[in-house]
């Protein structure tokens, strides 16, 4: 939600969309106990991997 709602001021309704399901893998990376960034991605068969939206704070961009 920082990402998006907060830093692009995207309105809180849009900050899920119908891609965010059952089907859907959801990873986070922490610096520390800091969430700093998340992303999704999914497998639509046993040979791919679809990444899709993709977070990372303003702060760690580019400091990593």
């Amino acid at each position: 939600m920082s990402v998006f709602v907060i830093e692009r001021n995207i309105n809180l309704a849009d900050e899920f969309d119908d891609k965010d399901n059952d089907s859907m893998t959801y990873a986070v990376i922490f610096d520390e106990n800091i969430p700093v960034a998340t992303g999704r991605f999914e497998t639509p068969d046993k040979q791919t991997l679809r990444i899709g939206r993709v977070a990372t704070l303003k702060s760690i961009v580019g400091n990593i």
